[in-house]
């Protein structure tokens, strides 16, 4: 990993490289939204190019449950570049200054929003599906959410879907920004706000995604039975080397939502 991410040609100390790692990691923290509600896989290394697809079956029945592989699902680079300049590294040193790291920052959240696009649309050109398009996941028709608790009642109608389907919860919720902040709104006239009772259900989480559509809701039973993302390598810095004297970085990571159970994801749309 040393050599893959050149980070000792660097022209920073130790101290400098865990201030970058630690703004790059808690920025992409702060924006990532799958990995709030599906767990991890991994890290099964960097140099890992797909992992085996899981497919349950036996949930019903005397019959033993088995985890099928019957294909592979690429792990997907997902990376961008950012610079810091000769100029600003110099002035640091020469003034005893903190450097500016908020082009690391930016890019790590670059990253962060292409990991949740891949995560709820998929990737067409590698042919990985996401949790909203993938192959037997449930559907229910949304009606129009401008009337005050009408998302709670699309909500519940997910929530019987999954429980005729056999899962019990816990359940996460995950719309757009601005269906979530319209849900901040009060019911019939009272204190309670319809967001909280959508949490009141959603026990792993009302979440707000900008992966998702404005006219989209997902209602997931969260757990590795019912899906995973495996992670190759994870958010990692690697140094490009010196370019006309500037200083090339890359954020990168590789990896791979597993949807194994498609019956425990409702999209709701």
């Amino acid at each position: 990993m040393g050599d893959l991410l050149a980070r000792e040609e660097a022209p920073l100390s130790s101290e400098e490289w865990a201030r970058l790692d630690q703004v790059v990691v808690e920025t992409a923290r702060r924006y990532l939204v799958g990995r709030k509600f599906i767990p991890l896989y991994g890290p099964l290394g960097a140099g890992l190019p797909a992992v085996p697809a899981v497919a349950l079956s036996g949930f019903e029945g005397e019959t033993s449950i088995t985890a099928a592989s019957p294909a592979w699902v690429p792990l997907k680079r997902l990376q961008k570049d950012f610079l810091l300049e000769y100029a600003a590294l110099e002035t640091a040193k020469r003034l005893d200054l903190p450097l500016d790291l908020s082009a690391a920052a930016a890019a790590a959240y670059v990253v962060a929003t292409e990991e949740d696009d891949l995560i709820f649309n998929g990737c067409a050109d590698c042919g990985a599906e996401g949790l909203l398009n993938a192959k037997g996941v449930q559907k229910v028709e949304a009606d129009s959410w401008e009337t005050a608790g009408a998302l709670f009642a699309d909500v519940v109608k997910a929530l019987e879907a999954l429980g005729s389907a056999g899962c019990p919860g816990p359940y996460a919720v995950v719309v757009a920004p601005s269906v979530w902040a319209m849900a901040h709104r009060p019911l019939g006239g009272g204190q309670m706000l319809e967001s909280t009772v959508i949490e009141n259900v959603a026990k792993a989480g009302f979440l707000a995604a900008p992966a998702m559509g404005s006219k989209q809701m997902l209602v997931v039973e969260i757990g590795s039975q019912n899906l995973d993302l495996a992670v190759g390598m994870d958010l990692k810095v690697a140094y490009l080397g010196a370019d006309n004297l500037n200083h090339p970085f890359r954020v990168m990571e590789t990896v791979a939502l597993r949807i194994k159970r498609p019956q425990a994801i409702v999209v709701v749309g």
